[in-house]
């Protein structure tokens, strides 16, 4: 980097050398712009089963409403992981799992809890935060999760190709095969 100063007047820098790596730069955080950052806190491990407030808020109706990515739209800004398993080996595996997870396409989101089983302690607790300042929350138990979206509602999410094809304790022979288009 070079910095020099001109005869014209104090506090004149001459950044010429910066142009080519400040594009760099500028490029490619624009480029992951449209991606949450995801970041870890000190581990705290949340309570059992899924919230009150989540249980306690009325069923809409029994559509499929559409997949995690499409509930959440581009209004998550960050997401902070507070709570993972065992089950992970390392913050750069969950990091990864999520970062899959908001993005695909086979997850299924409904207003109310679909799935009969009963839930312990979550694998993964996040906390959302939003571009409108709103905080949301993100819990997810093997092939299920439960979501706060930036207004507040509470979504029921099964997860169930995406923990198959990607968890480390997921069964691949589950996962139906992909075919390609024409076949």
């Amino acid at each position: 980097m070079l910095i020099t100063f001109s005869r014209a007047g104090a506090g004149y820098y001459h950044l010429a050398s910066m142009k080519i790596p400040l594009f760099l730069f500028l490029s490619l955080a624009m480029a992951r712009a449209d991606e949450p950052r995801i970041t870890f806190e000190k581990p705290q491990r949340p309570e059992s089963g899924i919230p009150q407030e989540a249980t306690a808020q009325q069923k809409m109706d029994d559509a499929d409403h559409g997949t995690l990515g499409k509930i959440l739209g581009d209004t998550l800004e960050s997401v902070t992981v507070r709570y993972f398993s065992g089950v992970w080996t390392d913050e750069k595996q969950v990091r990864e799992y999520l970062a899959g997870l908001l993005s695909d396409d086979r997850t299924k989101a409904y207003t109310f809890e679909i799935w009969s089983q009963p839930v312990g302690v979550p694998e993964v607790e996040c906390l959302l935060s939003f571009k409108n300042h709103q905080e949301g929350r993100l819990l997810l138990w093997n092939t299920c999760a439960c979501v706060r979206d930036a207004a507040g509602k509470w979504w029921f999410v099964t997860t169930f190709d995406y923990f198959h094809r990607k968890h480390p304790k997921g069964d691949r022979s589950l996962v139906p095969k992909e075919t390609k288009p024409g076949k």
